[in-house]
């Protein structure tokens, strides 16, 4: 075991902020195995025991949001900017004690994670180490020991519930699958759950922005760095969790294992409120839609929404939702309404305007399949043609090529409502074939429609869907039936030139085409133009020029499956 830093514990320090709140700053709770996590506790001005809400992440939970990653990238700080209120101790992810402590009467509690601030111990991601170390969930089992220490604080009710973004939203899911006893509810927004897929869409790395991430926004918070312990120290006690996802390529290594056989969605059991983004298709999706279908909690709400990653949570309209989600559990307010509410929650687009509505299950009950074939001059039509199998239709470079196939002007509106997947024909020269898929809505005047994205920028894409064909597997086609998560179990030969049917799905998605508009889907062999640089797949693997490099062609037959719904326009409402 690689012994922690030689740090001193942080100093503990109780102070009233702003006559809002008491914050116990940098307090030390012990795990199973002898570690402490250090955390930061807001607690209401009244001596009334409170309900804890708490979250767990490796962000520091010493700096404000509105610095977080800077100098090094300004992509978040500049969002979190634009979060009214922002409290004196918002930090990045996390909810805010100037609305849910001052306003709402939770105690907050916030932990850096092992080897993150005043948290000592190997920075390990996720415990993708540790776990493989001690054939368990390591990081679940912090999670648990947390949140059995706070429910049985003197500040507590015994009632403690999980929120938080993305890293901070994943948590939740874990914690909810070691059945701590005091766990009483989650909220995981725009969170994945299961980190292979978080790591590698559809098997192709994510190799941008998990350096990005790492370098930018993890490691400047490590321990150690803010008492001016040397790199060539801080470097002994981290896992080089890049170079960990580059060769962990499948499933079925030893780094996912341990993993993999613990973290189950059927057992999650709590109360639920999974919140996601239709347009995270870059990270997080299908997670938030997919924990809802498998979590095995009778009471649970599933709330989409769009636009960036950081502003829904804080924006007032969503924080009374989780408010209500929430104090029906932690409170007993049984009569606030919450039951009322349907338990689909969606934002439904329809180009670039937002509207809602609900639904009773996801996906509806009354989805139909529409299927859209490729034929060779280029268009997707609604009938296949009568083309002899594996007819060239279309041919690219790999690595950087790609091919747009387009629809007629459509006569009515189609709405796309689910998670649809593709059935592709094709070969490749090369000995691989990454395959990026991006759809498209194409105007009128033959302009691509533009929403905002993940990160506020502008962006094409409705939705994208991902696949390597070495990770092609016989259970394919069954899981993609049963909107299960593809096996990625191990590498499959790809023999140049020859002939591979291939299926696998798209990104749970919410759209609405207009009639008169056309859809358009790029097939490519790289990320699309308007996807940010920090969200690319061009660096690890995706460098090897022998592997991919070579045409690319798609063959007859290939078609996409879109779950459709047909729906009136009365029944969305403004967003």
């Amino acid at each position: 075991m690689t012994p922690s830093l030689p740090l001193p514990r942080r100093e503990t320090v109780q102070s009233v902020v702003d006559s809002s709140y008491i914050k116990i700053k940098n307090a030390y709770v012990p795990m199973r195995d002898g570690a402490e996590l250090c955390v930061d506790i807001f607690l209401p001005l009244s001596e009334i025991k409170a309900p804890c809400l708490l979250s767990m992440g490796p962000y520091g939970k010493d700096i404000h949001a509105a610095e977080w990653g800077l100098p090094k990238t300004d992509l978040d700080a500049k969002m979190n900017r634009k979060i009214v209120p922002l409290g004196p101790d918002a930090c990045m992810e996390h909810a805010d004690p100037i609305i849910w402590t001052k306003e709402f009467g939770y105690a907050l509690m916030r932990a850096d994670t092992r080897g993150i601030g005043g948290s000592p111990g190997r920075l390990d991601p996720w415990g993708l180490e540790r776990s493989q170390e001690i054939g368990a969930d390591a990081e679940g089992q912090d999670l648990y020991d947390l949140i059995e220490w706070a429910g049985v604080q003197d500040w507590c009710t015994g009632r403690v519930a999980m929120s938080g973004i993305s890293y901070l939203g994943m948590v939740c899911w874990t914690a909810a699958m070691q059945k701590p006893p005091h766990l009483t509810a989650i909220l995981p927004w725009e969170a994945a759950t299961h980190l292979y897929d978080f790591a590698r869409q559809g098997g192709i790395e994510n190799s941008n922005f998990t350096r990005h991430w790492y370098t930018n926004a993890v490691l400047d918070y490590q321990h150690g760095v803010a008492e001016g312990v040397p790199e060539e120290v801080l470097i002994q006690h981290r896992v080089d969790w890049p170079k960990s996802v580059q060769e962990a390529e499948f499933r079925g290594q030893d780094t996912w294992s341990a993993l993999e056989a613990s973290r189950k969605l059927a057992d999650i059991q709590v109360p639920l409120y999974s919140a996601g983004n239709w347009m995270d298709t870059e990270l997080h999706l299908p997670g938030n839609v997919v924990g809802f279908q498998r979590a095995s909690s009778k009471e649970k709400w599933l709330e989409m929404h769009s636009g960036n990653h950081l502003g829904p949570y804080y924006d007032p309209s969503n924080i009374q939702r989780q408010r209500q989600f929430l104090d029906y559990f932690m409170f007993d307010k049984r009569d606030n309404g919450l039951l009322d509410r349907p338990k689909v929650d969606l934002v439904i687009r329809k180009g670039s305007a937002l509207f809602r509505r609900g639904e009773a299950e996801f996906p509806p009950a009354d989805t139909r399949l529409a299927i859209l074939h490729f034929l060779e001059d280029g268009a997707l039509s609604n009938t296949s043609a009568s083309t002899t199998p594996n007819t060239r239709l279309a041919e690219y470079p790999g690595l950087t090529g790609h091919v747009v196939f387009t629809s007629k002007p459509l006569a009515h509106d189609f709405e796309l409502l689910g998670t649809g997947h593709l059935n592709l024909t094709i070969s490749a020269e090369a000995a691989d074939m990454d395959i990026f898929v991006v759809f498209y809505d194409i105007g009128p005047d033959g302009e691509r429609v533009i929403f905002t994205g993940n990160h506020d920028e502008p962006t094409d894409a409705v939705t994208r869907a991902y696949f390597r064909l070495s990770h092609r597997g016989p259970s394919d086609s069954k899981s993609v039936e049963a909107g299960s998560l593809l096996a990625h179990a191990s590498k499959q030969s790809v023999e140049p030139n020859h002939a591979y049917s291939i299926q696998f799905p798209m990104q749970p998605c919410s759209y609405i085409w207009e009639s008169g508009h056309r859809i358009g889907i790029e097939v490519a062999a790289r990320d699309s133009d308007s996807l940010l640089g920090a969200m690319r797949h061009e660096k690890g693997d995706r460098l090897d020029e022998g592997r991919f490099n070579g045409a690319n062609r798609i063959l007859a037959p290939s078609n996409v499956v879109l779950p459709n719904v047909e729906r009136s326009p009365d029944l969305l409402r403004p967003e």
